[in-house]
């Protein structure tokens, strides 16, 4: 077999693989049935970020060979990249958490 040359191949080989539809892959990236069909009629050469790293997660495959054909498809690399996108954005969220506390103390000392 071939190794796949495209971001629309690679989007079919790990489609199949995991046995996902066109559908349900838009809803897990919440994008527009249009931009699926662009993916995987090749129209579209790469995703962006945050797009690849949902497509790649559902689909359990590694973000880096799904938007460039760069390493291993998946397998625990795969995994471990997702565990590692998700705690990063769990940090974001106790970032801005945390700086909205900030904010509220700061303004709670003001009032007095």
């Amino acid at each position: 077999m071939s190794k796949p040359d495209t971001l629309a191949a690679r989007l079919t080989l790990a489609m199949k693989a995991a046995r996902v539809s066109s559908t349900q892959l838009q809803r897990a990236c919440k994008v527009s049935a249009v931009a699926v069909h662009k993916w995987l009629s090749g129209q579209t050469i790469e995703l962006r970020h945050g797009t690849c790293s949902k497509a790649a997660a559902f689909l359990g495959v590694n973000p880096a060979w799904l938007n460039y054909g760069r390493g291993p498809r998946g397998g625990k690399q795969a995994r471990a990249y997702h565990e590692l996108d998700a705690l990063l954005q769990l940090r974001g969220q106790l970032e801005a958490g945390l700086r909205l506390c900030d904010s509220i103390m700061r303004e709670l000392h003001r009032r007095r």
